[in-house]
């Protein structure tokens, strides 16, 4: 049984990874070449920009890669 892609908003990423929304709303292009899945979804109030969404699965990858120190709930 495959599992659907789990998609985390900015801020649950942001706590996941331990990083800052900040962070993860200017590195994203990055983190996209480097393998990790983000998508925007188009929102009534800025539907150009949108909501990015972080791939639970491929960021966590992204962060054992990076060596970044996950929190201990992040799990």
């Amino acid at each position: 049984m495959s599992q659907e892609p789990v998609f985390l908003n900015l801020k649950t990423a942001a706590s996941v990874c331990g990083l800052t929304p900040r962070y993860l709303r200017r590195a994203w292009p990055k983190l996209l070449a480097d393998g990790v899945k983000v998508s925007r979804l188009p929102t009534p109030k800025d539907p150009q920009k949108g909501q990015l969404l972080f791939e639970r699965r491929s960021l966590i990858f992204w962060i054992e890669q990076h060596a970044i120190k996950m929190p201990v709930n992040a799990g």
